[in-house]
């Protein structure tokens, strides 16, 4: 028989407190961070206990230094997080 105290790590408790929150508080989804892209790490397999739904994103942006231009890629950046949301 496997361990109890081996199978359920501080992580699950912390997860699951997470979520609890996120929907008293009338989120309808809650993000635990991201993943490998190989999705046989570890840390995916932990994270597949909860059945999550992961969104794939092809690259990744840097965010310009230049006052104007971060003011614009804020801008953008607002307004498309809130499509996702």
């Amino acid at each position: 028989m496997k361990d109890l105290k081996s199978s359920c790590t501080p992580q699950y408790k912390e997860y699951v407190e997470n979520f609890k929150w996120a929907f008293e508080k009338g989120c309808s989804w809650s993000n635990v961070g991201g993943v490998e892209g190989t999705l046989d790490d570890g840390l995916t397999k932990f994270k597949d206990n909860f059945n999550p739904t992961i969104n794939e994103f092809i690259g990744e942006f840097d965010i310009p230094i230049y006052p104007f231009m971060y003011r614009l890629t804020q801008k953008a950046y607002k307004i498309l997080k809130s499509k996702h949301m």
